[in-house]
């Protein structure tokens, strides 16, 4: 076993950068590829047998590298200081509330100017996550005023529950953009080749929001799990806007694709309204043993 490995570190010793990029190159040749119907040329054998190499070489090369690599990520977060985190956190709720208060009011005005319903509800949408962001950066404003951590602790689960209430809110405007989805045939569509890296994109933002949904289970954070829960609602909503560019590019029967798009539409509301629920009535539940534990003492 041990003389494999050495055999196969042997040929496939190239640079984890260069097996990226080559898989790269070899994944955008096959698309072009199999659209243009080409897998018979002469030329496809080469690429099928070079498209071989770099899939085995991200085996040999590149899934240890990212092992390695959050192996290292990991260690860096249980080193970092308390204080450390809390302004990292502060980073991000200022950066996603200024980025969805400026698209939203973009996408909002030129809604109202060209007179779009399907501009303005992806700006109103936009603009539900900026106030949803807005809501735990005052939190977190108002955290650093206060020195009992009894009463940092309820506080912070104040607003978590208003976060969850604020959720309610992007709730409903995600039922307005599926509803223009999927009855009035409005969204956001592209080429076959633009859709499959759309797609690409949308399935890593889901796997990170999954993996940092799993990783905040053992912070008892509330500022960071509204943060996640936010990020997986909207991961979700992507990946239905996705389903939508994907049948409008490759499907062929619109009843099919209605029933499809209904069902994972009303699916997604639905989970973001159930998230929606859980956050109140968890934040709910922790306030009333927080305060239990004061009338206690």
């Amino acid at each position: 076993m041990e003389r494999f490995k050495t055999i196969c570190r042997k040929v496939f010793c190239i640079h984890w950068f260069a097996a990226l990029a080559l898989s790269v190159l070899c994944g955008a040749a096959l698309i072009w590829l199999f659209l243009e119907g080409l897998e018979t040329q002469w030329f496809a054998y080469p690429l099928f047998v070079l498209s071989f190499y770099a899939l085995t070489a991200d085996c040999v090369v590149l899934i240890p590298k990212a092992v390695t690599l959050t192996k290292q990520n990991r260690e860096k977060a249980q080193n970092k200081t308390p204080e450390k985190r809390e302004k990292e956190l502060k980073k991000r709720l200022y950066r996603n509330f200024l980025v969805n208060l400026v698209y939203g009011t973009g996408q909002t005005i030129q809604g109202a100017v060209v007179g779009s319903a399907w501009v303005g509800g992806n700006g109103l949408y936009n603009l539900a996550h900026g106030f949803a962001h807005l809501i735990l950066v005052r939190c977190e404003k108002k955290l650093d005023r206060i020195e009992s951590e009894q009463e940092k602790e309820l506080t912070a689960w104040r607003y978590y529950t208003g976060s969850g209430v604020a959720l309610f809110g992007i709730n409903l405007t995600m039922t307005g953009l599926a509803f223009q989805m999927i009855w009035m045939r409005r969204g956001s569509f592209y080429s076959e080749i633009m859709v499959i890296a759309v797609a690409a994109y949308t399935f890593f933002k889901l796997i990170m929001a999954i993996v940092r949904v799993i990783q905040c289970r053992n912070n008892n954070s509330p500022i960071l799990g509204a943060t996640r829960n936010f990020a997986m609602t909207e991961a979700l909503m992507n990946l239905f806007s996705l389903q939508v560019a994907l049948f409008d590019a490759f499907g062929q029967e619109f009843e099919y694709q209605l029933l499809m798009n209904s069902l994972t539409g009303g699916a997604v509301c639905l989970m973001t309204m159930l998230g929606a629920l859980g956050m109140v009535l968890h934040g709910r539940k922790r306030m009333n043993e927080i305060r239990g534990k004061e009338n206690g003492k």
